[in-house]
C-alpha cells in the first residue's frame, strides 16, 4: 500500500504542474480569447473573417473565462489533496472525477464549436485533422488524474503492490 501511496502523491503532483501550466496558459490566451484581433482574421478571407466571428461570440468568451475559473478550482483542490497527501490523510476522489466530467465537456464544446466539419474539402480536412489532434492531445494530458484515481482505487481496497 506505500507504494500506491507514494504513485497517488507523483500523479497528483503530476497533474498539479500540468493544471498550474494550463492556468498560465489561460491567462496569457485570456486578452486575445476576449478580443480577438480582426485585421488578422481580415487578412485570411472570408473563411477568416467565419473564424473571427466565432472567436468573437459570447458563448466562446464565457466559456473562455469560465474555463479559467474551473481551472484555477481545480488547482486548489489538488493543491489541498497535495497537502493531505502529504500529511498521509486520505484525499477524496470527487475533484478527479469531475476534472474528467469537465474535460468531457471541454472536448465537446470544442466538437461544438469547430465550425464546417461537414463538406469534404481540402480545408475541412485540415479542420478536422486539428480538431482530432486538439482533442488527443486533451486527453493525453489527463493521463495523470486517470493515474491518481486508479491509485486511490487500489489504496481503497489494499491492493497489494505489484
Amino acid at each position: 500500500m506505500i507504494n500506491h501511496n507514494t504513485k497517488v502523491k507523483k500523479w497528483n503532483f503530476i497533474a498539479l504542474i500540468l493544471c498550474g501550466i494550463e492556468i498560465v496558459l489561460s491567462i496569457i490566451d485570456l486578452p486575445e480569447s476576449l478580443n480577438p484581433d480582426k485585421t488578422f482574421y481580415q487578412k485570411l478571407g472570408n473563411d477568416g473573417m467565419e473564424i473571427f466571428n466565432q472567436l468573437n461570440s459570447m458563448p466562446i468568451k464565457t466559456f473562455a473565462v469560465l474555463n479559467l475559473l474551473i481551472v484555477i478550482v481545480f488547482f486548489i483542490l489538488f493543491f489541498n489533496a497535495n497537502k493531505s497527501l502529504k500529511s498521509k490523510k486520505n484525499i477524496k476522489k470527487y475533484p478527479y472525477f469531475l476534472n474528467l466530467v469537465w474535460t468531457v465537456i471541454v472536448v465537446l464544446f470544442t466538437i461544438l464549436t469547430t465550425s464546417d466539419l461537414g463538406s469534404i474539402t481540402d480545408d475541412s480536412s485540415i479542420k478536422l485533422s486539428m480538431l482530432l489532434f486538439t482533442v488527443f492531445f486533451i486527453l493525453l494530458l489527463k493521463i495523470p488524474i486517470i493515474m491518481v484515481l486508479i491509485n486511490i482505487f487500489k489504496l481503497d481496497i489494499g491492493e497489494d503492490n505489484e
